[in-house]
């Protein structure tokens, strides 16, 4: 999903790289996260599809 705050719908990373590095420890795999947007500091909800 966009930011909740600037509407940019892109991130800096592929969201299998942020899932590794902001959740190392995680096991299974991440289906949803929310992550910070990189041009805004607001919020971005970032889900797999399918």
């Amino acid at each position: 999903m966009p930011c909740d705050s600037c509407g940019a719908g892109e991130t800096l990373d592929p969201p299998r790289v942020m899932v590794k590095t902001r959740f190392p420890d995680a096991t299974g795999e991440m289906q949803t996260f929310t992550a910070f947007c990189s041009l805004c500091g607001g919020r971005q909800l970032l889900s797999r599809d399918g």
